[in-house]
């Protein structure tokens, strides 16, 4: 996800001027009589997706491309191994892959208008790990990524976005984290968490972990809606949204660190 040099036409949008596709072919092809490559090179043709901060592209808004949305639908995918992530993407898993990064956009946004610290080499590092956990080496995760036409630098990219858009979601939402002994019996005697065949005693830090990240989830998905009502975005390719009980991958992952 790139910020725009200068304004577009309107029209060069609706008409993806950027080409709206995703598809792989063989790099231009040799001269005639010429021999052929012996590997073929990944070639994305890309298109805009989503503008955020505005309603073109400018030196002050935020572009979103096809290209960045793919990639992050099959980083989601990452841990699932090499056949899942190569496997097609459904409208489902685009759609949630675009949410994540509208919502971090326009958390990013916030934070660099109120001057919060960038991240650390280590919160980025992290961050990057975890985006290609189940990939292999570092030279297994280059020639992934090559696969699909994408650099390194993408991949940093995206991992030193997250790892700013996290801290400061930690720092401004650190009493999501504080979970009393009081909240953590009532969730207890709900029955409503994932530990409901266990004694409190014995489940009592998971659970407090349990709950004090689905209410980090929470109050992100109020301060990102929050966020989102205030800035522009222009989605230019919509994709279908999610389904009620849609799947880890086609949901939003902002602030969550994954």
């Amino acid at each position: 996800m790139g910020r725009s040099a200068r304004p577009l036409p309107a029209c060069a949008l609706l008409l993806a001027a950027l080409v709206a596709v995703s598809t792989f072919a063989r790099a231009q092809g040799p001269a005639s009589g010429a021999p052929a490559a012996a590997n073929p090179v990944a070639v994305r043709i890309d298109g805009v997706v989503a503008i955020v901060g505005g309603n073109t592209p400018t030196s002050d808004t935020d572009v979103i491309l096809r290209s960045d949305v793919e990639l992050r639908a099959r980083l989601t995918r990452a841990a699932d191994g090499d056949a899942a992530i190569r496997a097609p993407l459904s409208e489902a898993a685009l759609a949630a892959a675009l949410d994540a990064l509208i919502a971090e956009a326009v958390v990013a946004r916030e934070a660099a208008r109120l001057h919060a610290s960038p991240p650390s080499a280590d919160q980025i590092e992290a961050q990057r790990a975890s985006l290609v956990r189940g990939l292999g080496t570092d030279a297994e995760v280059a020639r992934w990524l090559a696969s699909f036409g994408a650099e390194a630098d993408e991949l940093r990219a995206t991992a030193t976005r997250r790892a700013f858009v996290e801290a400061f979601l930690q720092a401004n939402l650190r009493a999501s984290a504080t979970v009393s002994d009081a909240e953590l019996a009532r969730v207890h005697g709900s029955g409503e968490h994932p530990f409901t065949s266990m004694p409190l005693e014995q489940v009592a830090e998971p659970l407090r972990a349990w709950i004090a990240a689905r209410a980090l989830r929470q109050d992100v998905a109020r301060w990102t809606a929050v966020l989102r009502g205030r800035t522009p975005v222009v989605v230019v390719v919509p994709f279908a949204p999610p389904p009620v009980g849609a799947s880890e991958e086609e949901r939003s992952d902002v602030g969550t660190g994954r």
